[in-house]
């Protein structure tokens, strides 16, 4: 059976993906650079906007690409 993911993700979810602390996810929120939405207390990221961000910064040359 397959399970189907959510197009949204915890803070700590979206911590554990970039590989960054949950303290900075939201920082990153209260900055405006992560589109995130708030429900209730929690706040929540949509995955496909985060690839989308990652992509068009790495695009523009905004952030570095490390490999």
């Amino acid at each position: 059976m397959e399970t189907k993911q959510s197009p949204l993700m915890t803070v700590k979810e979206t911590a554990e993906y970039l590989r960054f602390s949950k303290e900075t996810i939201y920082r990153l929120i209260a900055s405006n650079d992560i589109p995130a939405l708030k429900i209730g207390r929690s706040w929540k990221i949509h995955k496909f906007e985060l690839e989308e961000l990652i992509e068009w910064e790495l695009k523009n040359k905004t952030i570095k690409q490390c490999y």
